[in-house]
């Protein structure tokens, strides 16, 4: 997907503000692909975080709080992909809480 990023370390607009010879802003937010800033949302955001979408939220921190919810956590993970339009992906969680996902 296409759309606005992000900035990873703070979590706000990533703004590259360019502007013209005489001063004036010619483009300020920065565009590419979303992919990854998305799921990684999708994957820190609890349910009813989205206000439009309440069941929309991995909330994976809990589950790596636990021990012994790696399926747990696969399977919501998949499910919520699912739920986004990301179709059927390939998600590992190891024991040490190293997750993957291939999309």
């Amino acid at each position: 997907m296409k759309g606005i990023l992000l900035n990873e370390a703070t979590g706000d607009l990533d703004i590259n503000v360019i502007r013209d010879a005489d001063g004036r802003i010619l483009s300020g937010l920065t565009p590419g692909d979303t992919d990854y800033q998305n799921i990684r949302l999708l994957m820190l955001s609890d349910k009813g975080d989205f206000k439009e979408q309440p069941v929309l939220g991995v909330g994976a921190e809990k589950y790596l709080k636990s021990t012994g919810r790696e399926n747990d956590l696969r399977r919501e993970i998949a499910v919520q992909l699912d739920a986004t339009g990301y179709g059927s992906a390939d998600v590992t969680v190891a024991a040490d809480g190293i997750i993957e996902i291939n999309i």
